[in-house]
């Protein structure tokens, strides 16, 4: 188990540096390539959890959105959920983003989880 951390730990090293550029990930994610850096060590983080076996390489494919923020009439002060495939050593594992704008402008939060 301790091998694992190791190896995620390393793993979250490297996207970050990887995503440092300000490039977005491949898909169609509302999140600006600062946000989408601070989302993806969590993003990871759940990947791992489902991921049989052990997996030293985690790559984020593509990111679409799942539920578009409700902009019209601010319901849920504009959140918005978005699907993340992250390849786990050739296995699929999908992640659910959860986007919530702060109503005050003071950024946006986020929550990671592997159901919708």
């Amino acid at each position: 188990m301790k091998f694992k951390h190791v190896v995620l730990l390393g793993g979250l090293m490297m996207l970050s540096a990887c995503i440092s550029t300000g490039q977005k990930y491949p898909g169609f994610s509302l999140a600006d390539p600062v946000l989408q850096r601070d989302a993806s060590p969590m993003v990871i983080a759940a990947a791992s959890q489902a991921v049989k076996g052990n997996c030293p390489n985690y790559n984020i494919l593509h990111t679409a959105v799942a539920k578009q923020p409700n902009r019209f009439y601010n319901v849920n002060n504009g959140a918005w959920i978005e699907k993340w495939l992250v390849d786990a050593c050739g296995q699929p594992i999908y992640t659910y983003v959860t986007f919530a704008p702060d109503v005050n402008g003071g950024g946006t939060t986020f929550t990671v989880s592997l159901k919708r």
